[in-house]
């Protein structure tokens, strides 16, 4: 069983094309199987990938110039491992980037079955991403039926305690995207009174609560079956309900000066913490100098702007819900997970409006190109995940209240 975005199969890799190449400025590992096939290479070619490789340590291309272009990179942006040899020889990041994966195997009374998706820091995964409309869509593909109908027997009666663990942390992701399309949280429209969903804010605000809860069933017990039951009970009230509290903030008005002067010492605190990340490049530094120095009128765009693509924010955190949370299976880190994936996209917000400060618009691109710069700083250097992962424990701006209240100042009233 393979779960993948929908948009996933539409990816091509643009190589030439591409104005941030991944070719460039990374240095990228070799496995094993390939660095020793590439040691059996005859004749010139052969020479080129002897003197092109670094074996000490781990075996990983050398990077060539001030550009820090890889050693197979050509003139042409292309990549010559793959003209020369094929694309069968490519190693296993080359041929498989920027694509992601989670194989959840060997668990006991389950299939084996894996997860994958598109990293985002890649322009052409990024554009496809931003192109989506709706939430996110997940699709299933199956070996066969008989798959299926085993895969269905052992969610509908798990045989064993770490079956029935892995399908809670599951039924809790679920719960999570339930929330964020808005499922069960519906409000009363004051004009006609018909049903509509509730804004992101409220949904955002609903499911770190729901996190939160998550993480309080992971803590406080320690054997698997009973922390399953907890979480899948949890799970199915939550994506049954809207908490009504959530909307409470509504009634405060931006205008409130106090309220303002709160939010915006909030974000300074923010973007304090945020500079102790590496920068991946001169965007991250350029990026918090500008927020910063223009948080107020940040603040008061958007509250002007509340509608401004709310469905591509919803799908940026479902996306790092997707990509994330099952992790917390794992090592029992749920609220981590969960604050990266809201992180992620409070700061596309953020970014996005400053173009429009500064700028006087925002395309679709630059909306992609936001994400792939953000996806760059965040995801795609372990040191800054790691930071993260503990800041998400350490610093009180990360708090569901913190968090909570940074939404409601970018998509609240």
């Amino acid at each position: 069983m393979i779960v993948k975005p929908s948009y996933c199969g539409s990816f091509q890799c643009i190589a030439s094309r591409c104005r941030d190449n991944c070719c460039i400025g990374w240095e990228i590992d070799i496995d094993e199987e390939t660095a020793q096939f590439y040691r059996t290479v005859k004749g010139e070619f052969g020479k080129r990938l002897e003197d092109g490789i670094s074996r000490e340590g781990t075996p990983h291309f050398h990077l060539k110039g001030e550009q820090e272009r890889c050693a197979f990179l050509n003139d042409s942006n292309l990549c010559d491992i793959f003209i020369h040899l094929g694309e069968e020889h490519l190693c296993g990041i080359c041929r498989e980037h920027p694509r992601f994966y989670e194989w959840y195997e060997e668990i006991p009374g389950l299939l084996d079955w894996t997860e994958t998706g598109l990293g985002l820091c890649c322009e052409e995964a990024a554009r496809l991403f931003v192109s989506e409309s709706g939430p996110l869509r997940l699709t299933v593909e199956w070996e066969s039926e008989e798959e299926r109908r085993q895969w269905e027997k052992a969610v509908k009666q798990p045989r064993t305690e770490e079956a029935a663990y892995l399908l809670s942390i599951l039924s809790a992701r679920e719960a999570a995207f339930q929330i964020l399309e808005g499922g069960g949280a519906l409000q009363e429209n004051e004009e006609d009174s018909s049903p509509s969903r509730s804004g992101l804010a409220d949904r955002i605000v609903q499911f770190l609560k729901l996190a939160g809860q998550i993480q309080e069933c992971l803590d406080d017990t320690e054997e698997l079956e009973e922390t399953a039951g907890k979480i899948r009970r949890l799970s199915e009230q939550s994506s049954e309900r809207f908490n009504a509290e959530n909307a409470e903030y509504s009634e405060k008005s931006v205008k409130n000066p106090e309220l303002q002067e709160e939010r915006a010492a909030y974000f300074r605190q923010l973007f304090a913490v945020l500079r102790q990340l590496e920068p991946m490049g001169e965007f991250w530094t350029k990026l918090l100098d500008e927020l910063d120095c223009s948080v107020e009128e940040l603040l008061s765009l958007a509250a002007a702007r509340q509608e401004d693509g709310t469905e591509l924010y919803e799908r940026l955190v479902e996306y790092g819900v997707y990509r994330y949370f099952g992790k917390c299976a794992f090592d029992g880190d749920a609220y981590s997970r969960a604050g990266l994936a809201v992180l992620f996209a409070v700061l596309a917000r953020l970014t996005d409006l400053n173009a429009v400060l500064r700028q006087g618009g925002l395309s679709r691109e630059a909306q992609a190109e936001h994400i792939r710069l953000l996806s760059k700083e965040i995801e795609y250097s372990e040191e800054n995940l790691e930071f993260l992962q503990n800041a998400f424990w350490e610093e009180e701006i990360f708090s569901d209240q913190g968090l909570s209240e940074a939404v409601k100042a970018l998509w609240g009233v």
